[in-house]
């Protein structure tokens, strides 16, 4: 079958000066010639609507336009799939924009929509915000591809959150619109005409039918789907390609007006907003915990040979020798970032086999908790006074929280789950607002009001649910995925207390222990250790296929945890593993503690990962240090006997958790 190519249509505003303007709105297509590198990579077409005053509007406009072509087709990506690539687009856009509000620019936060879709051949991938509209026309019917969400609320990581992506055919139609078009002109209008004339006819007859005076919120483009050899025998149209509503027809304005819409360089100075702020936060410092380390090698040996009572006296000793240790090595901390890489490294070291340091330090808090349950413990007291063994244990146990990076906090009670229903084993986060958790038998569903910790059961039916396995966020942040063993996928919207069981398309799902959401599209972790993917469509997803297996990845084996931010990440018996477009980037060293973690979280955007320990009952954050992620921090709630699931709510650095039936929170500092 010949390849497809296409023929577009566009129909935009008068672009107004920034300072006169209260909003932005433009349409934009890069359509590669054959002979340019970028050919074999297909054509990106972007509706976009900014109602936000001054320049502004343009300039996330523009931020939008330049990151999304400047990722997409860059020829660093190499032989990624043209999804693989849109994928990483919109998750750099996203990024983006989110810098872009931390240097304060936050006006546009909840007025922006826009569509962004990529044709490549047969294949058609596309990611909308706010209100904006898409429509596919083909032979008689016409189907909205659209969901038609609304502008969105203060998440800009996730401001282009689910990707639809189809096949395409010869003599298809596409309609992208702004809002404004479809709220002027009847929807089944714009079906008609789309599907009835050329690209050039159906833009010259929407204008026609346009009230002027409202219609510089409108921009559109009708792109029509066809073969070289279909195109060729087509005549070709008297109506201009492109339409500019209300402009001024003065030189000036005219040249003006061709300059303004997104040149390829149109914000060079703009986008260079960077990662302004640091991202690391304060940790224990490794000198004092190398030095602490090391100083305490031959404490076992004190505690486990001959003359008990003179050994312990004298790890006292060492034990105060150490504090003082500790105290001086913390004065002569300078640089944290270098000091928390050298702490990883040290970490590594420690974890390497049996006769480290570490190993070694554990081996004497055994010895002196035995030494505790000694008959003889008021003389063992009396050899090491002022000392005595709990005050050691308690010098032992820092010591080791130290060198864990461990912190113990107290964590504030938000709401106390009733008694009446299961205790709740899963959670999410609906924005700032809401909490949403499910217990793992699935009869259940609460709503916890984050600002004042009122609670609610869901009146859904829960009856079809069975047992839950894992629950994931979905990719536009206002609604849960939760997995049951059926297995099953159903998606819980709060909005609307709706429960709804999602349609897999050509078989079933492989049993899984995981699952994420990223760009709309859903990801498992089956229990063989293999990453399936099963891609969004109109009517629902589609089958679930491998994108990683143990056969190419034998490093996935004994994996039991995923998230997927544009980059996929697994939890495995080698580490926490980083996989971009199916290779593998990093492999992360993961605290003992962790290992065999069954959660795993992505927050914010990108640059921080939570995992849970329901063993342990601990916490874990992993940073981002430019391109290297590592270990930073773990946590452990005091008074908490069972640490279900937690997550964060980024924008405020707090922390929710499902302890003994309570949802709980604290503040990282």
């Amino acid at each position: 079958m010949s390849e497809l190519i296409t023929r577009a249509a566009r129909l935009a505003p008068y672009a107004k000066r920034p300072r006169q303007a209260s909003g932005f709105v433009t349409a934009y297509t890069y359509e590669p010639r054959p002979d340019e590198v970028d050919a074999d990579m297909g054509n990106l077409f972007i509706v976009i609507e900014v109602i936000s005053s001054g320049r502004m509007a343009e300039e996330v406009a523009n931020l939008v336009i330049e990151t999304v072509a400047g990722h997409y087709y860059d020829p660093g990506s190499g032989t990624m799939s043209h999804l693989d690539r849109f994928e990483l687009a919109v998750k750099a856009t996203n990024v983006e924009l989110s810098h872009y509000i931390d240097e304060g620019n936050a006006a546009w936060v909840g007025k922006l929509s826009a569509i962004v879709a990529i044709q490549a051949d047969k294949e058609l991938h596309l990611a909308q915000t706010g209100s904006a509209e898409a429509f596919l026309s083909r032979g008689k019917t016409s189907t909205r591809i659209t969901a038609g969400t609304g502008p969105r609320g203060p998440q800009p990581n996730k401001t282009f959150g689910a990707i639809t992506s189809g096949d395409l055919e010869a003599g298809d139609r596409l309609l992208l619109a702004t809002p404004a078009l479809v709220h002027q002109l009847p929807i089944d209008k714009l079906r008609t005409i789309v599907a009835n004339t050329t690209p050039n006819g159906a833009i010259a007859e929407i204008t026609g039918l346009l009230d002027t005076a409202t219609s510089l919120r409108v921009a559109a483009l009708v792109i029509e789907v066809t073969t070289p050899e279909q195109a060729a025998l087509q005549l070709r149209a008297d109506e201009p390609n492109d339409v500019v509503l209300n402009a001024n027809e003065t030189p000036l304005d005219l040249a003006r007006q061709a300059a303004t819409p997104l040149a390829a360089n149109a914000i060079a100075g703009t986008k260079k907003l960077g990662n302004a702020a640091s991202r690391g936060i304060e940790i224990a410092k490794p000198h004092a915990r190398r030095a602490a380390l090391w100083s305490v090698k031959n404490i076992r040996n004190f505690l486990t040979a001959k003359n008990a009572r003179r050994r312990l006296a004298i790890s006292g000793v060492v034990v105060v020798l150490i504090i003082i240790a500790v105290v001086a090595a913390n004065r002569h901390n300078t640089t944290l970032a270098s000091l928390e890489q050298r702490f990883n490294q040290d970490l590594a070291v420690q974890q390497a086999g049996p006769g480290q340091a570490l190993t070694k330090l554990t081996a004497a808090q055994a010895d002196l908790n035995s030494l505790a349950q000694s008959r003889s413990l008021n003389d063992l007291n009396k050899a090491v006074a002022p000392n005595s063994v709990a005050s050691l244990q308690q010098k032992i146990n820092a010591l080791i929280d130290q060198a864990e990076n461990l912190q113990r906090v107290n964590a504030k009670t938000v709401v106390s789950y009733p008694s009446k229903v299961p205790a709740p084993t899963h959670l999410e986060l609906i924005g700032t607002t809401q909490a949403v958790s499910v217990d793992s038998s699935g009869k259940a569903i609460e709503v916890v009001n984050l600002a004042n910790g009122t609670y609610k059961i869901s009146s859904a039916d829960t009856s079809q649910l069975g047992s839950v396995v894992a629950t994931s966020l979905n990719s536009t942040g206002d609604g849960v995925y939760i997995l049951t063993n059926s297995p099953a996928v159903w998606l819980y919207k709060p909005a609307d207390d709706s429960l709804t069981k999602q349609t897999i398309a050509s078989g079933s799902l492989p049993a899984s222990s995981a699952i994420a959401s990223y760009n709309g599209n859903l990801y498992f972790l089956a229990t063989d250790s293999s990453v399936q993917k099963a891609l969004r469509t109109v009517a629902g997803f589609g089958p679930a296929i491998a994108s990683l297996t143990t056969s190419s990845n034998p490093e996935l084996n004994g994996a039991s945890a995923m998230a997927i931010d544009g980059s996929i990440y697994v939890l495995s018996k080698a580490g926490l593993l980083q996989y971009v477009s199916g290779k593998l980037i990093q492999t992360v060293i993961v605290p003992s503690e962790f290992q065999g973690s069954p959660i795993v979280r992505s927050i914010g955007d990108g640059t921080t990962l939570y995992m849970v320990s329901t063993k342990n009952d601990r916490i874990g954050l992993f940073r981002y240090t430019g391109s290297t992620l590592a270990f930073s921090q773990q946590f452990v709630i005091n008074g908490a006997k069972h640490l279900f699931d937690a997550t964060t709510e980024s924008t405020t650095n707090t922390v929710y958790a499902l302890v003994d039936g309570k949802l709980v929170k604290f503040n990282l500092q």
